[in-house]
Parts: structure tokens; sequence; C-alpha cells
């Protein structure tokens, strides 16, 4: 009697079980096969995490690229060099007769979605060479994506400095006040392609249904007084302006628009805010809203999904910056 009625339970166990299982697999081998075909956002920012990214000792900087490493993401070519950084292979000694640029920033200072030559680091080094002195100039680009503005101010601290850069560009996005973010454990859902893909498109209809902040207010809650981010922001931009004050390294804070939405500008507050920080500070503060404001905002996206911007809006960010550059280099 005991050893049937054991038989029937483990049964009525095992059968459900298998079954979820059997759909799970199903799931991510259809979203593998189906899905996914290199130009999914979150499939891709997923690969990127997996294959790109490890765990920092430093927990102010918790996460970094793996040095040496490629991919293929979003539809571009990403070479990791020696030193962590999406840009050619350099040393960490500056030549004799060269001048380096540092850029410090997040997925669009990294150039997601984009290949290299068309960041705008590399896009800003290539104007600045087209001179008839012969001067030689270094654009490093030390975004990584995924950092708020305390994480890279932190790997300058710890890492950066050591580069030797003439000039110091400290690339803004809206959602730099963001708190650092506490890298994952990779457990089971974080190694499934379909946990990653359907995980954002269920947080989207789970917020329209339940009325959820939307992406607007919860860009302009970052920056309320007293919230923690942006507190925290402040500080991190403080001391890297003493830095670079203290080493006499120039310091520039570009802020880059969020082009989701350019006409009217949802977040003219949240900028005045940033320019309040970076004046107060001492920084001279370039924003590059106005170099797009009047573009279809829908031509500067890497795709319909994700505003990140494309090559089209690198290009433009470079031609706007690149006179401001060499104004803090003192170049002629």
């Amino acid at each position: 009697m005991w050893p049937l009625m054991m038989k029937r339970t483990a049964a009525g166990i095992f059968v459900p079980l298998a079954t979820i299982l059997l759909f799970l697999l199903a799931t991510e081998g259809a979203t593998r096969l189906v899905l996914d075909n290199g130009m999914q956002y979150d499939i891709e920012m997923w690969k990127y995490a997996r294959e790109l990214k490890e765990r920092s000792s430093n927990p102010l900087i918790g996460h970094q690229h793996v040095n040496s490493r490629q991919a293929r993401l979003m539809g571009a070519d990403v070479s990791i060099n020696s030193l962590g950084l999406r840009n050619a292979e350099i040393g960490q000694t500056k030549p004799s007769g060269v001048t380096r640029i540092l850029m410090l920033g997040d997925s669009l200072t990294f150039g997601w979605g984009v290949s290299q030559k068309d960041t705008v680091a590399r896009k800003i080094e290539i104007i600045l060479n087209q001179n008839e002195n012969a001067k030689k100039y270094q654009v490093i680009n030390s975004g990584v994506g995924n950092y708020n503005t305390s994480m890279s101010v932190e790997y300058y601290r710890s890492r950066g400095h050591l580069l030797d850069s003439d000039l110091v560009i400290l690339n803004y996005f809206i959602n730099d006040a963001e708190s650092t973010p506490v890298p994952p454990k990779f457990g089971f859902l974080n190694w499934s392609v379909a946990n990653a893909y359907f995980y954002g498109r269920i947080d989207a209809v789970a917020r329209m249904v339940t009325g959820r902040v939307s992406w607007l207010d919860y860009y302009r809650f970052l920056y309320r007084d007293g919230e923690p981010g942006w507190r925290v922001t402040k500080k991190r931009v403080s001391v890297l302006a003493a830095m670079t004050k203290a080493s006499g390294t120039p310091l520039l804070l570009v802020n880059y628009p969020e082009l989701r939405q350019l006409k009217p500008y949802p977040f003219a507050k949240v900028n005045a805010k940033i320019e309040e920080l970076a004046e107060s500070l001492g920084i001279p503060y370039f924003d590059l809203l106005p170099t797009v404001k009047e573009l279809d905002a829908r031509t500067l996206w890497v795709t319909v999904e994700d505003p990140h911007p494309n090559g089209v809006a690198n290009a433009a960010f470079a031609e706007a910056l690149v006179d401001t550059v060499r104004k803090r280099l003192a170049v002629d």
C-alpha cells in the first residue's frame, strides 16, 4: 500500500516539474533560435554583461571590462584592449609628443550599438589629428556600460589618472544620478537568454497595468532634493574637480541629451541643475542638446527600441565638441 502511494506521490510531483522544465527549455531554445537576431536590446545587453564584463575588486566601481576580449554586440564588433578600454591598444605611459584626452562615461561614451570608428571619442580623435602642425592626439574611451558618474570618478581616481591625460572629459547622462548598481551573482536566470528577453517586456507591461512611474518621471525624480543618488553624484563630481585641479589637468563636463524626446525637451530643469553643479565647482560645461534638438529624434537612435545615440548622433556630437576641446587644450 505504502509503496503504491509513494509512487503516485512521486509521479504527481515529477510530472508537473518535468512539464515546467520542458516548457522552460523550449522557451529558451525558441528565444535563442528565433528571437535572437543580434539586434534585440535586452539580449545584447545580457551578452555584453556575460562576455565582456567582470566584477571589480573595487566595490565603488562594481564591474569593469575584461581585458583583451572581443564580442559582437548590437550589430557592432567590440574589442576591449589590454587596459580594459574600448580603444586601440595603448600604453599606460603617454608617448612623447602626444596630447591625451580621457573620456569618462557610460554606454554612450562606450559607443553602444556603433562601431569603434563611430564613437564620439574616435571621431574627435580623427578630427583633431587632421591638422597641419603635425601634433598627435589620443582620445581615450574609458566608457563602460551601466556606469554612473560615481563609478566613472572612482575609475579615474583608482586607475584613469595614471594615463597622464592633458584633458579629462566627464560625459554625463541623465541616469548618472542613479545609485551604483550591485553586480548580480550569476545564478540560473542569469544564464537564460529568455529571461533577459522577456523580463524587460513583462516589466514594461507591469508598469502600464499598475501605473508605476513612467520613464519621464523616473528621471525627474532622480534629481529631487535629498535623493541619495544625486547627493552622492554631486560629491563625486566635486572629488573629480579637486583631483584634476590638484594635478593641473583641465576638466570639461559634457551633458548628453536623452534622445527619446527632443522637442519639447522634458528635462530642462534637470539640465539646469547639472549646469549649476558644474558652475559651482568651476568646471566648464557643454550641453549637447542644442546640437540635435531640431533633428528628428528617430534618426538618431540605434534602433526603435534602443535610443542610444547612433553614428549620425555621435558625428554631430563630435563636431559640436571639437572646438571646445581645442580651447580647453589651448589649441590654435
